[in-house]
């Protein structure tokens, strides 16, 4: 990963950009009620669903979830 951040800079940073403008989309579509209201799309496709999901695998593996946010730290 250093090799590519350190010859293609503007690379990475135009992907972490595309990739924040599309969540910021879809948050603001889901906000609106733009997006399906079926319950599929809700529970595995949405932010807010993914947001969720997340909740309780916090709540059903706390020591799972504190590995990992001590791993993506160090990163």
């Amino acid at each position: 990963m250093s090799d590519i951040y350190s010859t293609l800079p503007q690379h990475i940073y135009g992907g972490l950009i595309t990739i924040l403008l599309r969540l910021v989309f879809l948050l603001y579509a889901e906000d609106r009620g733009l997006m399906y209201q079926d319950a599929v799309y809700t529970r595995y496709y949405s932010v807010s669903g993914l947001y969720e999901r997340l909740r309780e695998d916090a709540g059903n593996y706390p020591d799972t979830i504190d590995l990992l946010q001590k791993s993506l730290r160090k990163i």
